[in-house]
């Protein structure tokens, strides 16, 4: 269960998204890929045409663990903390596409538990 603010393009989300079906087709006891994963994605961003893109991006995923939210994030909705095991936000990168913040990971993404 991840918050994803500033979404759009959609790398991140689509990202998450993929580890999410992946992680649980692979830890089923199944076996069985065609089970909908038991976390989820929220998506937010507070420009609605980067909504449209990111919408867009996200859509050939065909995931039913997506929702796509438009607010200011010092606006958001309150979600309860038990509810989230992470929040993601895109490191500020340094105009050479290399993450300029600390603690980012290798993809310039930074998680919060």
């Amino acid at each position: 269960r991840v918050l994803d603010m500033c979404a759009a393009p959609g790398s991140k989300t689509f990202q998450l998204l993929e580890q999410l079906h992946t992680f649980d087709s692979s830890s089923s006891s199944s076996g069985g890929s065609n089970q909908t994963p038991t976390g989820f994605v929220v998506a937010n961003d507070a420009d609605a045409q980067r909504c449209n893109l990111l919408t867009h991006q996200t859509k050939r995923m065909c995931s039913p663990c997506l929702m796509v939210t438009n607010h200011n994030g010092e606006q958001f909705p309150r979600i309860s903390a038990a509810a989230l095991h992470k929040a993601a936000a895109a490191a500020a990168a340094n105009g050479n596409g290399a993450a300029a913040a600390a603690g980012a990971d290798d993809q310039g993404y930074m998680l919060f538990d």
